[in-house]
């Protein structure tokens, strides 16, 4: 695409979006029905102005000030004791002052005229007077012993409370507060134009230019505030939708205030993308979108594109390529000195002045709009091989993959912002595509990482100054192949290579047994396998090279030492891997160590818990004396293996004869416990019916009942035993053989006995219960 197509499509792109309001100077325009822009900001008893532009859409019939015709405009409230409230509103066209509950009209000027006005509020704490200026006349002041503090204030209303009946009704703009006490002059000079909001003093800005003229704008609840200061308002009771109760397009100006601030882009080129960074003498493009979709500026305004270096100062620039409102800078037209240069960089600030003159009456506006940062960068000069040096602790360029390298490094630019990297310069370090730090260093040693990847290793510096200008370079060394270990593991079922539990290089095997271990993966490369063993796991001797299998064959065999007698219990195997060819300069690897041990006998234990117990008590634990986690346990009740097994504690449930078998996996090396005989004691007891002479319980009549043993209750273990008996009636006697009867007489709605028989000597026991109800004689 051609340039000059490119800088079309993009203007009509940016008249495209820019929308139609930016054309319009904004106020806020307030309905009398609640609306109010309410702040917290605290005004001391120091000076202060407050001003604004505003206009009444007020009506009504003419008539004395009271709290029945009155419009508030601006509130200022102290709410701490003493309170206070100073307000300045309307009163049927006519400018009117409140100092607490009493109104102060100001004279006769009718601002229901359909014209905006500027009104100001002057405070002087040197005098303890305010001052109230209607378009830069003084229409009413006075004195406030004390001073004046306000603590909150509204547009539009009292803080915090809306009052539709004495609700502001018309616009307001451009709405200041300044820290000093602005004479007539000053403020005369400065209310047509917008400001920056940097200027000295100022403490609050709202100019109101929100949001889409006369549109939805409910997504706003703030006003902005422009000075910096964040001090932004508080929006209540606007409906912010068409063309009442929102943000509306002003008359308040004709000195075109939407040139303040804006926006200003810069773009690469051809590109046309947003930057903020470029390289020294790259092509640019300056655009001001907004002021090109305006008509025509016309001949009241004059505009001069200006820079900053960094100096404090703003200059005209009198190139005659910054010409218009969008233009290209062609390449070379911003250029800096790079040569000792220490930051590598230059910051350039740009923006766009307008003095805008105004005919009747006469004033000129002096508007800026947005300021662009442009950093311009230098460019990376060109480093001589001779000036970057890699060298190793080794005397030659042949390394081995396993050895541990030092990389004395060194780095010589002729950029001073290189040599002593400047703020936006970047010096990274990579090994082989790795970065591995020493960021901004020009000369250090690095110890390259072990096992490094074959054919070459290389260190590489890459230089980054801003605009994301880079050079990259690079030194590689050759590497040699080196031996390649997998693992070994066991390839034999393990039930006869017990595996250990805690660690995958161990193993267990009985007394005779062999077994076979192999390469568990295909890792062995570039060597020669030579299976090893040792007895230990400091001197190995070599089986020759071998299969992937390894028939171990020898476990345990006449090669371990002191066979048969099996003294040594343990025995390791590992594969060395030879390099090819051999001799060479790397050392061979070696896979994982196995370790095979030999099984001893189990050792002998018992079976310990209860051999009696009460049947209310059960289940009995039992458990093996000293139980060993490698062991596996089978429990046996009366011959019968009873699962689970391979647990050293069993719940006996019932009373027989219990012992258990012990095994480590070899069978040949099993124990199994004595036995262990449980009884299990049950004492049930029984009342007998009443004996004679009253089996049938006459009424009124003493009748005896009996719990003895072992005639109504029983006991299948020996031992004496205990009686104790309860009544619900609180009465009766225990008596025969250890208290086993009981003499009682029945209550005539019934009594019911309790007995609890007791073995002394086992300590089980069981109660029964009896309910007698006496029968009537007659």
């Amino acid at each position: 695409m051609r340039p000059f197509v490119k800088i079309l499509l993009l203007l009509v792109l940016f008249l495209a979006n820019v929308p139609a309001q930016a054309q319009c100077n904004r106020d806020l325009l307030f309905d009398g029905d609640g609306d109010q822009v309410n702040t917290n900001l605290v005004l001391g008893s120091t000076d202060f102005t407050i001003e604004m532009w505003f206009t009444s859409d007020a009506t009504g019939t003419v008539g004395s000030c009271d709290a029945t015709n009155y419009r508030r405009l601006l509130s200022l409230e102290k709410t701490s004791l003493p309170a206070s409230l100073l307000e300045i509103g309307e009163c049927n066209g006519v400018i009117v002052v409140q100092e607490n509950s009493f109104f102060n009209n100001t004279g006769s000027v009718n601002i229901r005229d359909n014209n905006w006005h500027h009104l100001a509020l002057v405070w002087s704490a040197g005098s303890q007077t305010y001052e109230v200026l209607l378009d830069c006349a003084v229409i009413f002041s006075n004195n406030i012993p004390g001073g004046l503090v306000v603590e909150s204030f509204a547009i539009g209303g009292r803080p915090g409370l809306p009052e539709p009946s004495r609700d502001w009704i018309g616009g307001v703009d451009e709405f200041r507060i300044w820290d000093n006490a602005l004479n007539s002059a000053d403020l005369c000079a400065a209310k047509n134009c917008p400001l920056e909001g940097t200027e000295a003093g100022l403490v609050l800005y709202w100019p109101f230019d929100q949001g889409e003229a006369g549109g939805d704008n409910t997504a706003i609840t703030q006003v902005e505030d422009l000075s910096g200061n964040n001090h932004p308002g508080d929006i209540t009771g606007f409906t912010l939708n068409f063309s009442q109760s929102n943000f509306v397009c002003s008359g308040a100006f004709d000195i075109m205030p939407y040139l303040m601030r804006t926006t200003l882009e810069i773009n690469n080129y051809p590109d046309l993308l947003p930057v903020t960074e470029i390289c020294n003498g790259d092509p640019v493009q300056f655009c001001l979108p907004g002021v090109l979709a305006l008509p025509p500026l016309g001949s009241n305004v004059t505009m001069t594109w200006q820079s900053e270096d960094g100096s404090g100062t703003w200059t005209d620039i009198t190139s005659s390529y910054f010409n218009g409102y969008c233009f290209v800078l062609p390449s070379d037209v911003i250029t800096v000195a790079c040569p000792g240069n220490a930051d590598g960089y230059f910051d350039i600030q740009y923006r766009a002045k307008f003095e805008v003159t105004n005919v009747a009456p006469p004033y000129t506006c002096t508007m800026y709009s947005e300021v662009h940062p442009l950093r311009v960068c230098c460019p990376i000069s060109d480093i001589p091989a001779a000036d970057f040096m890699v060298t190793t602790n080794f005397t030659n360029d042949l390394l081995c993959v396993d050895d541990v390298v030092n990389f004395t490094v060194s780095l010589q630019s002729p950029d001073i912002y290189v040599q002593n990297p400047g703020p936006e310069v970047d010096i990274k370090w990579y090994y082989n595509g790795v970065d591995i730090g020493y960021l901004d260093q020009t000369s250090f040693t690095y110890p390259a990482p072990v096992a490094v990847v074959p054919p070459e290793v290389c260190i590489q510096v890459e230089i980054t100054n801003c605009a994301l200008k880079s050079k990259t370079l690079e030194k590689c060394f050759t590497v040699d192949l080196t031996p390649q270990c997998g693992s070994i593991g066991s390839l034999t079922d393990p039930t006869i290579l017990i595996p250990d539990g805690s660690d995958p290089n161990v193993f267990y095997i009985c007394p005779g047994n062999t077994a076979e271990l192999g390469m568990v993966d295909a890792l062995f490369e570039d060597c020669s396998p030579n299976w090893q063993y040792s007895f230990d796991n400091l001197n190995w001797f070599s089986l020759g090279n071998s299969n992937p299998i390894q028939n171990t064959n020898i476990l345990p065999s006449y090669y371990w030492p002191n066979w048969p007698d099996y003294t040594d219990d343990h025995i390791f195997y590992r594969i060395c891997c030879v390099p090819i060819p051999d001799p060479s300069g790397c050392d061979p690897c070696y896979s994982n160590v196995i370790e095979i041990r030999l099984l001893d006998a189990v050792v002998a234990d018992v079976i310990v818990g209860d051999d009696q117990v009460c049947k209310e008590d059960l289940p009995a634990m039992l458990t093996v004396a000293s139980p060993n986690p490698d062991y596996d346990y089978a429990w046996y009740c009366n011959g019968l293996p009873f699962p689970p097994s391979s647990n050293p504690d069993f719940n006996a449930t019932f009373p027989a004869c219990y012992w258990v078998e012990i095994s480590n996996g070899c069978p040949d090396l099993e124990y199994i416990t004595p036995w262990h005989c449980l009884e299990v004691c049950e004492v049930m007891a029984r009342i007998s019916c009443p004996f004679p002479p009253n089996e049938c319980a006459e009424l009124g009549e003493p009748i005896t009942i009996s719990g003895c043993m072992p005639l109504y209750s029983e006991d299948n273990c020996a031992g004496a035993h205990t009686y104790t008996w309860t009544s619900s009636s609180g009465t009766g006697t225990a008596g025969g053989a250890g208290g086993c009867e009981f003499t009682d007489t029945p209550l005539p709605t019934g009594t019911t006995y309790t007995l609890t028989v007791t073995n002394t000597t086992t300590g089980c026991s069981d109660t029964a219960s009896l309910t007698i109800i006496p029968c009537d004689a007659n």
